[in-house]
């Protein structure tokens, strides 16, 4: 199973996850929620940490994924209800991400192996989350068209503040 089908699992269902990560043993050493976030620490050799936060709606046809794995920053739009929502694998995926009322801001992504559009630069991102109160993005999908989601940012320092210890967004 998929890194982003085991987090559409846990949204839709509210069970525990389990972080995908490399082959090396990993000891998962919580779940927690804060507010609308859920955050997921693992335990890593020599005492690293793996952090995750994932935000959706329930409603939502797309869900926010931060990950901080070995120290590496990545954000995802994960489709929450089709797969294929986003098209093949390397596709390019511009997101169009507005914070706050303030002017729309593009930011190149592609598909991943996943099927989730990963953000090209998500330290640009991830400032945008930690300094805003609500976020709506604009994600293309297969075809000519595009899906539009919603973001309460409003817990996102707290949630988001072990992940950020751990990546520091530049």
């Amino acid at each position: 199973m998929t890194v982003a089908k085991r987090l559409r699992a846990m949204l839709r269902l509210g069970a525990g996850l389990v972080l995908a990560l490399p082959a090396l043993p990993v000891q998962a050493s919580g779940t927690k929620k804060v507010g609308n976030w859920v955050v997921i620490t693992n335990d890593r050799q020599g005492g690293r940490q793996d952090v995750a936060a994932v935000l959706s709606d329930r409603e939502a046809h797309v869900g926010l994924a931060i990950r901080c794995i070995d120290a590496s920053l990545s954000i995802a739009f994960l489709p929450l209800n089709n797969d294929g929502l986003f098209g093949r694998a390397g596709r390019a995926a511009a997101s169009f991400v507005q914070a706050d009322g303030q002017a729309a801001v593009e930011l190149a992504g592609s598909v991943g192996a996943d099927r989730a559009v990963q953000v090209a630069r998500p330290a640009s991102l991830l400032g945008l989350i930690l300094g805003g109160a609500e976020m709506s993005v604009l994600i293309p999908v297969q075809g000519n068209g595009a899906v539009s989601a919603g973001f309460d940012l409003a817990n996102s320092r707290s949630a988001l503040a072990e992940l950020v210890g751990q990546c520091p967004a530049d």
